[in-house]
Order: structure tokens, then sequence, then C-alpha cells
């Protein structure tokens, strides 16, 4: 029986890895693209070639170096579509397969850029943590050790809050304090998420 698959999104830094860590807890199946990613773009993959061929200069004793690889695509709209074209259909390849592979009752399927991708369309239901803006550059230069800089460039390749709010089907808010999100995460859950 295929599982019920709830999409979790939002902008980079705003609580979607909270956010999925409590829907874990609650007994809720993940898989995060982030991690996926890295899996299908790791040394001697595929993807890894890829990469390799089409950024030679992030390029690093054999592997890809991911802080120059981010700084690259990210000052550059052509070089992020073109990594985005090597990437995302492998990590929606490997989605699938693991969704398929799924025995449980629930799958909380973590990505980023799950509108933006269409990667939407492998869900059931969708939903969106927002975070001011101000917040999530503050978490990122704290978290990434990146620049505001960067910070504002990573931001500005993603939809916005508004924009994600208006396409997904459910919005959780992650301005307050940790207790508070978490009281929000778990009540979303009681209302959504199937129980084995």
């Amino acid at each position: 029986m295929k599982p019920f698959v709830l999409g979790l999104t939002g902008g980079i830094a705003g609580g979607k890895s909270l956010a999925a860590d409590i829907m874990r807890e609650y007994g809720a199946y993940s898989i995060d693209a982030d991690i996926v990613s890295r899996a299908v773009t790791a040394p001697g993959t595929v993807g890894a070639r890829a990469i390799a061929a089409a950024f030679p200069a992030a390029v690093s004793d054999g592997g890809i170096d991911r802080r120059r690889l981010k700084e690259i695509v990210f000052s550059d709209r052509a070089a992020l579509a073109q990594l985005n074209g090597i990437t995302h259909p492998l990590i929606r390849a490997e989605l699938e397969r693991r969704i398929e592979a799924c025995d449980r009752p629930a799958v909380v399927l973590v990505v980023p850029l799950l509108f933006e991708t269409g990667m939407n369309d492998l869900c059931d239901k969708t939903v969106t943590v927002s975070c001011a803006e101000s917040e999530r550059i503050k978490r990122m230069i704290r978290r990434d050790t990146v620049s505001e800089e960067l910070a504002r460039a990573v931001l500005g390749s993603q939809l916005t809050d508004a924009e994600r709010e208006k396409k997904a089907d459910f919005v959780l808010h992650n301005d307050g304090d940790m207790a508070s999100f978490r009281r929000e995460v778990l009540s979303f859950c009681n209302r959504i998420l199937p129980r084995a």
C-alpha cells in the first residue's frame, strides 16, 4: 500500500529540519532531499562525474568542493540552472525509489525546492515552514559560516515564504521559541499524519 506522502518545504535555515525531526519522533518516515542529493553526487557516482565535468573549478582533491560550488552557482543563474539540470533528475528518481520501498503509513518528503522542482506532484499534501528572512540570514551566517552576501544570494534563488504559502496546503510558523514551534508541529501531525 502506498504511504501518505507529506511534502515538507521552506526556505533555507527556516526550520524544515527541526520540523522533520519532530515528525520523525511522531512516527513518520522521513526522506530528506538534501541527504539524497549528497548520496547521488558522492565521489564515484554519475552525479559527481557530471558536476566535475561541468564545474571543474569546484573540483578539489578529486572530489567536489561544495563550498566552492555554492559560490559559483549562487553568483550565476545559468550555472545554477546547469547544476539543477544535473542533480534534480537524479534526486527525483531516488526519492521515488525510496517512497516506493517504504512500508510505513506516512512519509515526510523534505525538499527545500519542492515547488520550484515540481516534486510536489509526488505528495498527497504539502506544508511549508515560514520564518522571518532576517532570522534565516542570521542562522545561515552562524550555521554555515557564509557571508551575508552569499546568504542573501541563496535566499534570492528560492521562492519567498509568501510564494510558498500560496502553493502549500498548510503553513507552520517558526518565528517564536522552539517549544512553541514543537507544539505547533505536533498539533499539525495529530491532525494530518496517519499513524502506524
